[in-house]
């Protein structure tokens, strides 16, 4: 079958060395490949992994418009989203800029980019990829290399939803890493996707399939935050689950498919 892995993580050929190992010393986690695209790519076929989507994020605003001409030059089986900064000038520009590249959405980080989804200064944000229907994918929850608490909580998350209710929000890590009390009482049911990067490590398997079933599967996407997390073992833990193979199948690729138009790729 089809797998996207809707959460990875790679970096320019010039950094990648560095940042993986000053990564791997800040979260004491073994990366799994070296950050580069190429090793990216390897790692994908060993895992067995069709295709995946990499996930920038752009910590100061000098960086918005790399990231968005990296992301554009990334080709099937893996493409990347863009990203933009809380502070950008011209935020609606560099969004409108990134639907016209056909770039699958925007990854955003609050705790690197350090804002709050509440915040005035992002609000244009939201307005706008509500507007041009742009999906965006939010870290949340805690971060290992930041102390708590953390500014993406479950709760803002639901505000968020709530306020902007076309807006495509995917948050990361079942809604809220290591807050996965909070994400049961505020997030299951909500028009929200979770994806699955990193939950499997940390949360009793069994309580995340029980939420699966509540919150939906048409809600779920696979994804390993990979390199700090591994697809192989997401996955082989997922096919544990109890899950029809329709709802496997939904995890695995068609919500994927439909939130990022993975059908205009090539060979898909």
């Amino acid at each position: 079958m089809k797998i996207f892995d809707s959460h990875l993580h790679i970096f320019p050929e010039e950094i990648a060395a560095p940042a993986i190992q000053k990564l791997s010393e800040v979260s004491h986690l073994t990366p799994t490949f070296d950050g580069t695209r190429q090793g990216a790519l390897a790692y994908l076929q060993e895992q067995g992994i069709t295709a995946g989507l990499n996930c920038p994020i752009a910590t100061h605003p000098k960086q918005v418009e790399s990231i968005i001409r990296s992301a554009a030059s990334q080709k099937w089986p893996l493409i990347s989203l863009g990203s933009i900064h809380p502070d950008t000038p011209n935020k609606r520009e560099f969004l409108i800029k990134i639907k016209e590249l056909g770039l699958p959405g925007i990854k955003l980080h609050p705790e690197y980019q350090q804002f709050t989804l509440e915040e005035e200064r992002v609000q244009e944000i939201w307005e706008v990829c509500q507007e041009l229907n742009l999906p965006i994918l939010f870290h949340a929850g805690e971060d290992i290399a930041f102390q708590p608490p953390c500014k993406c909580p479950p709760k803002s998350f639901k505000w968020l939803v709530k306020k902007y209710p076309k807006l495509i929000v995917i948050a990361a890590h079942f809604g809220g890493w290591r807050l996965w009390n909070e994400v049961a009482e505020e997030l299951i049911g909500e028009n929200i996707f979770l994806d699955l990067a990193l939950v499997f490590d940390d949360w009793d398997k069994n309580k995340v399939a029980d939420l699966i079933q509540k919150h939906g599967a048409d809600k779920i996407l696979f994804a390993s935050d990979s390199p700090w997390g591994s697809a192989k073992r997401n996955f082989d833990t997922l096919q544990t689950l109890g899950l029809t193979k329709n709802e496997f199948q939904k995890i695995c690729w068609d919500n994927a498919a439909k939130i990022f138009s993975l059908s205009q790729y090539e060979n898909v």
